[in-house]
C-alpha cells in the first residue's frame, strides 16, 4: 500500500536526516513543531513508525530509556552513553569479517546483525559522571574490560 508524503512527514524525515545526534521521538517533536507548528506528537510517532517500517530510518533501542532514531540506514553501529543516554555512530570495520562465519553457522539463513556499545561520553566524563560504574545498566550488558583499539566515534556520513 502506497501512503502519501505529507508535509509534516517531510518535515520529520528532514530534521531527523539534518542532526548528528539520534534523537527521541520527543526531541524530534520540538525540533519539527518550530517549523510545523501544528504537528502533534501523535503524529511524530506515527511518522517515525512509518519511516523505520519503510527504511527510511532506524529505531535504536538502547534499554535505557526511550528509543532514538537514526536517518542514517546504511549499515553502521552505535555507541550509548550509560549516563546520559546519548547515542552516536561510531566506527567498527573489524566487526564485519565475523558475517561470514556466521552466515555458514548452522544453516540459518543470514538477515544482518546488532552489535551494542556502551561506554560514558566525553561531556559526561568532563562532568565527572565517570564514577567507573554506570548510572544505568542496558539489559543483557556484560561489564567486561574492553580496549577502545578499532573504535571510534565519529559524526554522521552522508
Amino acid at each position: 500500500m502506497m501512503r502519501r508524503t505529507t508535509r509534516q512527514r517531510r518535515e520529520i524525515l528532514k530534521a531527523l536526516r539534518a542532526t548528528t545526534r539520534h534523537p527521541t521521538a520527543a526531541e524530534l517533536y520540538a525540533q519539527v513543531r518550530r517549523r510545523a507548528p501544528r504537528v502533534s506528537l501523535g503524529t511524530v510517532y506515527r511518522n517515525l513508525r512509518r519511516l523505520v517500517e519503510e527504511g527510511e530510518a532506524l529505531l535504536i533501542e538502547t534499554g535505557l530509556g526511550p528509543g532514538h532514531f537514526d536517518g542514517t540506514t546504511r549499515p553502521h553501529h552505535h555507541v550509548t552513553c550509560v549516563s546520559c543516554a546519548s547515542v552516536r555512530d561510531v566506527e567498527v570495520g573489524r566487526v564485519l569479517v565475523m558475517e561470514p562465519r556466521v552466515k555458514g553457522e548452522r544453516r540459518y539463513r543470514f538477515l544482518g546483525h546488532r552489535l551494542d556499545f556502551f561506554g560514558v561520553c566525553p561531556k559526561c566524563r568532563g562532568r565527572g559522571k565517570d564514577s567507573g560504574a554506570p548510572a544505568r545498566k542496558a539489559p543483557g550488558m556484560r561489564m567486561a574490560p574492553s580496549g577502545d583499539e578499532g573504535m571510534r566515534v565519529r559524526p554522521r556520513g552522508r
